[in-house]
């Protein structure tokens, strides 16, 4: 058994993975199932700096990226150009003001020379009805992901491994240096993409403009997700509790790699540490 004293523990389960183990041992006292899965709802925790503002801000941020490929499809022949590029307007101010001033110090933001450009463009595309300009908005915002996504590897943490610990808060620190390469992966095929679009914009390709932006580019990146997936999974063989985890672990047994061992290591600390606080819980003790 380890100890809490023990200082690889202490540096492995630093205070925000502990409140979560913490959180979810009174989940588990609770019920008296000692195998009940974390879940968001009792796990996730937003942010503590994060403001219902810059919550908002993000989704529309999120929500532009992904409208942004409908600029070239049957949305704007329904909405016309100038109502397409009203919303999408909207949307973009939302995301500016609510992300403005957010995490400051760091380049995860969009710089005023982008909100501009962004903003500029949709500006024109709503005055004249021009669907040129209107079409080069997913270039603009497309290099926009990817000089964020690179801007994080000067960062401590990279958006990448933010995004991971968001969905799996109990992640360890040997995640970072996977992460980092991830990132730098995602910001290139988003620079690629940025310019494929802009290129089929400026050539008046409007027929492969719109099969790349609309489908083509997110199906190419759904497929690089799922591939992404099983490979992170025979890389680090970090395994639950769940059935896909399980079937994968006898596919890749964590006991033949020395990344597996490690992996194992990391979960039987977690789960000895949960257990230790789900009975101290259970007795009405403080862990």
């Amino acid at each position: 058994m380890v100890e809490r004293g023990d200082p690889d523990f202490e540096f492995d389960l630093d205070d925000p993975r502990h409140e979560v183990l913490r959180r979810h041992a009174r989940v588990i006292a609770g019920r008296g199932d000692p195998d009940t899965p974390v879940t968001a709802a009792h796990a996730y925790r937003p942010p503590a700096n994060m403001t219902s503002a810059q919550g908002l801000g993000l989704l529309a941020a999120i929500a532009l990226v992904l409208l942004s490929g409908f600029v070239s499809g049957r949305v704007v022949e329904w909405l016309g150009v100038r109502g397409f590029a009203a919303v999408l307007f909207v949307i973009a101010c939302a995301a500016a003001v609510g992300l403005r001033g957010a995490m400051p110090g760091e380049n995860r933001s969009l710089s005023v020379a982008e909100r501009a450009l962004l903003l500029g463009t949709l500006v024109v595309a709503m005055m004249t009805g021009s669907a040129a300009a209107l079409a080069m908005l997913p270039a603009f915002v497309h290099a926009a992901v990817a000089r964020i996504l690179l801007a994080s590897l000067e960062d401590e943490t990279t958006l990448i491994e933010k995004g991971a610990r968001v969905s799996h808060p109990l992640a360890p620190d040997f995640i970072g240096s996977y992460c980092r390469k991830l990132t730098v992966v995602w910001g290139a095929m988003f620079a690629t993409s940025a310019v494929i679009t802009a290129a089929c914009a400026l050539g008046g390709f409007s027929e492969a403009h719109r099969i790349w932006t609309g489908w083509l580019f997110w199906l190419l990146l759904s497929v690089f997700c799922v591939v992404e997936f099983f490979w992170r999974k025979s890389w680090f063989r970090y395994f639950g509790k769940g059935p896909v985890d399980r079937v994968l672990a006898r596919v890749f047994p964590p006991q033949n790699t020395e990344r597996g061992r490690r992996s194992q290591a990391y979960l039987l600390r977690m789960r000895q540490e949960l257990a230790r606080l789900a009975e101290a819980e259970r007795l009405g003790r403080t862990p």
